[in-house]
């Protein structure tokens, strides 16, 4: 049995991840596959961001690499991962390197070591991986019919419980096509399923599941499988979706739309990835992860409560009726955003200090959404310096 790997050392890649400057690994021997770059780069928020669609076919295209009967571990490529022994980080940097040469650049995942990171932050509530087949973890919510983390049994299986609609079915089963053939994957490719892909809304269906961070999509990978990070990346997609088909471009700087893509998605991890991973992918990675203001990001983490936990139960519906129906789950949170009597307008902007947002949002009734803004417009008003 593989050791166990707590969920929680996402807290200490946000932290890592905040470095301005990239650690650079000491030079490879020769007979080393990993590639080499020509200079130090300055390291920001956008070096490790990536189209979730790649980032998820390599690590898919890692996980049949360790299958020995698959077409890629059979491969001249795959049998170089093989015998160096190429860990997932190393292989997400490597084929970052070859697929975004002008972009990845070497010692990217120096940080991602998990040998160091396991044992930094102790949490009982664990993911607990003996085979990349089955996880086990036991949620802290007080929820009166406790919720069970469904288990990976097959691609099948998975299309079924997050009940995709044709157009995610189409797009799932050419990307695992696209890791599972000996070819390994080029840019091309991924803009060939993309271009073919009916759009329902096509601005945002042709960047399919936007972008990604790297690290989180390293750590799904090795906690959980490719079947847990296709659950975040499709929740991730789908809050998206459906807040701009409800609010169009206004889901973001405070306003009502940007509540509901909180509330959406924090609803929606609870019940595909269990409710203290959802916490610690939203309020400890995400929201560290992207540079916000102080009245965005304690909105944002004031509303992936309710979400995920004070309205969970009334946004997910029957336990048994509703369980896969995450279409009429949007519709519940819309509804529950429209009432205003469920909302607490907060008279803040971006100039507003933290410390009188944090005292403001601490009294503010935890069964009710907050938005800041509700004009139609962004402010403009510049962030507060940093203490």
């Amino acid at each position: 049995m593989k050791n166990i790997i707590f969920f929680s050392i996402i807290v200490f890649v946000a932290f890592v991840g905040c470095k301005t400057k990239a650690n650079l690994q000491a030079p490879q021997e020769e007979n080393t596959i990993l590639q080499d770059t020509t200079t130090e780069r300055i390291l920001d928020n956008t070096a490790l961001m990536y189209p979730a669609d790649v980032l998820y076919v390599i690590g898919r295209e890692y996980e049949e690499i360790a299958d020995s009967t698959s077409a890629k571990a059979n491969s001249a490529q795959g049998q170089k991962v093989i015998s160096q022994n190429i860990t997932l980080p190393q292989y997400m940097e490597i084929r970052l390197l070859e697929l975004y040469p002008q972009k990845a650049f070497r010692g990217m995942m120096a940080d991602f070591d998990l040998n160091q990171l396991s044992g930094l932050i102790q949490n009982d509530n664990r993911l607990s991986v003996p085979d990349k087949a089955e996880v086990i973890f036991t949620s802290p919510s007080s929820t009166a019919q406790a919720e069970p983390f469904y288990q990976f049994v097959s691609l099948e299986d998975e299309a079924k419980f997050l009940n995709m609609s044709p157009r995610e079915l189409g797009r799932y089963w050419a990307l695992n096509k696209l890791a599972s053939d000996e070819k390994f994957a080029a840019v091309a490719d991924f803009e060939e399923i993309r271009d073919s892909i009916p759009s329902d809304i096509p601005e945002i269906d042709r960047t399919f599941m936007m972008e990604e961070n790297v690290f989180l999509s390293s750590l799904m990978f090795v906690t959980g499988g490719g079947y847990l990070a296709y659950r975040v990346l499709q929740s991730k997609e789908r809050a998206i979706y459906k807040a701009q088909y409800y609010y169009g471009a206004d889901i973001s700087c405070g306003k009502r739309g940007d509540a509901f893509k909180h509330l959406y998605i924090s609803m929606m991890l609870r019940r595909y990835v269990t409710e203290n991973a959802a916490m610690l992918i939203m309020d400890t990675f995400w929201e560290n992860w992207l540079v916000n203001s102080p009245c965005d990001r304690q909105m944002d983490l004031h509303n992936n409560v309710v979400g995920r936990r004070v309205q969970y139960d009334k946004f997910r519906g029957s336990f048994l009726r509703d369980r896969y129906d995450w279409e009429k789950w949007g519709v519940t949170i819309r509804n529950f955003v429209e009432n205003k009597s469920n909302s607490v307008e907060a008279k803040w902007n971006k100039g507003t200090p933290e410390y009188i947002i944090v005292k403001e949002v601490k009294i503010t009734d935890k069964s009710k959404y907050i938005y800041w803004n509700p004009t139609s417009e962004c402010e403009a008003a510049p962030l507060p310096p940093t203490p």
